[in-house]
């Protein structure tokens, strides 16, 4: 009985022990001056977000990865860098110029394709274009790191995980026209519910869960749990379907 307790436990107590880790180096990070800028929960949730995204935790925080108002923005290097490391394919129009950007997307595991283009006029239009700005200093830049943000989200979602693109999410804070998803600094209810649904068979395991995030219900949970409380979840569910299976 007591080993079989031990064994439910691992996968929470894997999760607890990873949370806790990225912990510690936060607060060991924030001893240095190049990382206070950050904060403890900047460099919190980059961490985790890194290692969602299979991501050098040092690489993340030295540019790859930034915290903006409680959500992760991603360089375009970055994204670029890990969209075709997953193996998809991103190719850009030859009639794009330094004022309008178009791009193709393609996947390796079923072949979708998607197209999106960004242009120095959709910016001005959107209210985020400035003088003396980087969009009147490298518009080139700005249009492909629009137009490949598009793209990721539309295509690629499962390989950035929600992450915006460098630069995004404060242009939206200044223009007064922050994305309903920014606001946001839980997870979403389909999420909570998907969760839910996932460990309804085991109580003592939701249990767990709820009281190490000193929650009431999973709709409470931080956006940046999230990637790592699914696999954590997963892995358990699958380790007692096992269990089960041997019993029988």
């Amino acid at each position: 009985m007591k080993q079989e307790l031990l064994k439910n436990a691992q996968p929470t107590a894997g999760l607890l022990q990873d949370i806790q880790d990225s912990r510690n180096l936060a607060e060991a990070l924030m001893k240095t001056k190049h990382y206070q800028q950050l904060g403890p929960d900047g460099i919190f949730a980059v961490i985790q977000k890194a290692k969602a995204l299979g991501i050098n935790p040092m690489e993340a925080l030295n540019g790859g990865l930034y915290y903006v108002q409680g959500r992760v923005e991603m360089s375009a290097q970055m994204m670029n860098q890990l969209i075709r490391s997953r193996g998809h394919s991103i190719r850009k129009d030859p009639k794009s110029t330094k004022q309008l950007c178009i791009l193709y997307g393609k996947r390796v595991d079923n072949g979708d394709v998607w197209s999106v283009n960004f242009s120095l006029e959709d910016a001005k239009r959107a209210g985020i274009y400035r003088p003396n700005s980087p969009w009147e200093k490298f518009p080139e830049a700005m249009c492909f790191a629009r137009a490949l943000s598009m793209l990721a989200r539309q295509l690629f979602p499962d390989v950035i995980q929600g992450c915006y693109v460098e630069g995004e999410i404060s242009e939206a804070l200044a223009n007064a026209e922050e994305p309903a998803a920014l606001e946001m600094e839980t997870i979403t209810p389909e999420q909570a519910q998907t969760l839910e649904m996932l460990i309804s068979k085991d109580e003592k395991y939701k249990k767990r869960l709820l009281e190490f995030f000193k929650i009431e219900s999973f709709e409470e949970l931080p956006a940046s749990h999230w990637d790592r409380v699914m696999v954590a979840a997963q892995k358990h569910i699958e380790q007692r379907k096992q269990e089960h299976l041997q019993e029988a």
